[in-house]
């Protein structure tokens, strides 16, 4: 039986002022466990499901990560204050603007969490630089690739268009595996933080709760039923935070193994480009052999011909002359 059914149980036990108070506080639990849950819920995923992988490996999902973290302590906040500000006992409390009460609780409950964000936050931005940084250099290099498998029949022309410079300095083969090595090290890093903010999510409703309790009930907080609404909440979000953590897990291993094929991906291209162009050149040099050969002939042809000719005149002025 849940600690939520067994309050409930014990209800008729209760003063009627006491069960006002029980509802109070089971409602902020609710609340809270309300806004958790559907923090964690796409991070929610089985061992054989790809569909939430490939959604959390994407470039744009360690972004939306930061805004879903700003929307739980946002969702959680304005919740509380709602059942603070109707149930406080403190005048000042209920007079006090629900904007700014919402920072209070904001700046002192969530604090360690964001922390944590704050940290990730500049994780989360370099990984969408290094990104552009990859696709750009890999892009530049196929258009290189392209330009000179095609021959370099329009060579001119691009120099000129771009400027007198046919290959773009930052993008060599070196600089795409540097990029590529920092953006591991980066998701890395990232994927550290998120796990951090997950196991801090645990611990933090003791101080949220403790908080809010505060405020609606000042110096007469029934503790044990604080501490109980507590472990309600870390008891109702435990599967979802195991679950996402396992979740985190797969999603980091994905990651790495998707960049990885990404790279085997270009270098293979690179050295099929390659090939093709060393096939063409061999193509080019017997097409170049034949054309010579061709014309030797030709020119054996016609030498063969002229002496023929220069022969016939002088046997035509021979015979000609004994006339």
């Amino acid at each position: 039986m849940s600690t939520h059914s067994a309050n409930l149980v014990d209800a008729p036990r209760r003063s009627q002022e006491e069960i006002a108070e029980l509802r109070v506080y089971e409602a902020m639990s609710g609340a809270v466990i309300s806004s958790l849950q559907q923090f964690l819920q796409p991070f929610q995923s089985t061992p054989d499901s790809t569909y939430v992988l490939k959604a959390m490996t994407r470039e744009d999902f360690f972004p939306k990560f930061h805004r879903l973290a700003h929307e739980l302590a946002q969702d959680c906040c304005s919740k509380l204050v709602t059942i603070i500000q109707s149930s406080s006992r403190v005048a000042l409390v209920r007079g006090t603007a629900p904007s700014d009460l919402a920072g209070r609780i904001r700046v002192t409950a969530f604090q360690p969490l964001e922390e944590i964000l704050a940290q990730y936050a500049g994780v989360a931005k370099k990984i969408g630089v290094l990104s552009r940084n990859i696709k750009a250099i890999r892009d530049a290099l196929e258009q290189a690739e392209a330009g000179a498998s095609s021959g370099d029949r329009n060579a001119e022309d691009r120099k000129a268009e771009s400027g007198g410079a046919t290959v773009k300095p930052w993008a060599t083969e070196a600089e795409l595996r540097r990029q590529e090595a920092s953006l591991l090290q980066a998701q890395a890093q990232a994927f550290t933080r998120m796990a951090q903010y997950f196991k801090r999510l645990n611990e933090f409703p003791v101080g949220l709760l403790s908080y809010a309790c505060d405020k609606c009930y000042a110096g007469e907080v029934n503790y044990p039923l604080q501490l109980e609404q507590v472990a309600r909440i870390q008891a109702e979000i435990r599967g979802h935070l195991t679950n996402a953590m396992e979740t985190l897990a797969r999603v980091s291993t994905a990651a790495k193994q998707e960049l990885e094929q990404e790279q085997a991906s270009h270098w293979a291209n690179v050295q099929l480009a390659e090939a093709d162009q060393a096939l063409e050149r061999i193509c080019e040099g017997k097409f170049e052999a034949k054309l010579k050969a061709e014309q030797r002939f030709r020119k054996g042809v016609i030498l063969a011909l002229v002496c023929l000719l220069v022969m016939a005149v002088g046997l035509c002025a021979f015979l000609f002359a004994q006339r």
